[in-house]
């Protein structure tokens, strides 16, 4: 079985949160934290771009982000949990239950929850720094031979490029770093943050 990039970066990260329990009966929107409000209008978003940020030049230059789970088929127009659960399962028969819940709780939100207007952060590789957008299309399929690797798509306006970590509290920049996951939700505090860095320069909350 070959393993994309992706792949093999989210099979070593199995161990990581993402279970059943921790993620909730179907896909995992309920916060442990009590926090996490999925009533709000406007979500954040981590998307990283690749392994070692393969990816950048792609996000940054064509105004998407993409995920690399290339494997799989393309998804019907209408993606529901049970089609993922079940390509996930016939793409990659060898994974353990644990890492197929894994990447289900990321293709997912990237597939179906991600909506125009959600902000999308992607830490950077080549800088360390982090590159801040705005969806403006849903997931789709890009289906041109030449991007066969990241045909699973959203399209993203991205408001600022490279800017430092250091505008925003070593609480948020932990809390950013500390997940290795391709696809991983931010929350409403940090939402709140972005949103006032974009409107104002500041993270501040006031």
């Amino acid at each position: 079985m070959r393993f994309s990039t992706e792949v093999y970066d989210q099979k070593m990260d199995e161990d990581e949160t993402g279970t059943e329990e921790e993620l909730g009966p179907e896909h995992g929107w309920k916060d442990a934290s009590g926090v996490r409000l999925w009533e709000s209008n406007t979500r954040s978003w981590i998307i990283r771009a690749g392994k070692g940020g393969e990816f950048e030049d792609l996000f940054f230059g064509q105004g998407v982000a993409a995920v690399a789970w290339d494997e799989l088929p393309n998804p019907p127009d209408q993606v529901s949990d049970i089609w993922l659960r079940e390509a996930i399962a016939s793409t990659y028969p060898d994974l353990t239950d644990h890492a197929r819940r894994n990447f289900l709780g990321q293709l997912s939100p990237f597939m179906t929850k991600i909506s125009e207007g959600d902000y999308i952060v992607v830490p950077r590789n080549s800088s360390r720094n982090i590159a801040i957008g705005i969806c403006t299309r849903s997931f789709y399929v890009d289906d041109r031979p030449e991007e066969t690797r990241t045909r699973f798509r959203i399209d993203v306006k991205w408001e600022v490029i490279d800017d430092s970590m250091s505008s925003f509290s070593s609480k948020v920049c932990n809390y950013i770093a500390s997940s290795r996951r391709t696809v991983s939700w931010l929350d409403d505090d940090t939402f709140q943050r972005i949103d006032a860095y974009l409107k104002t320069e500041s993270s501040r909350l006031y």
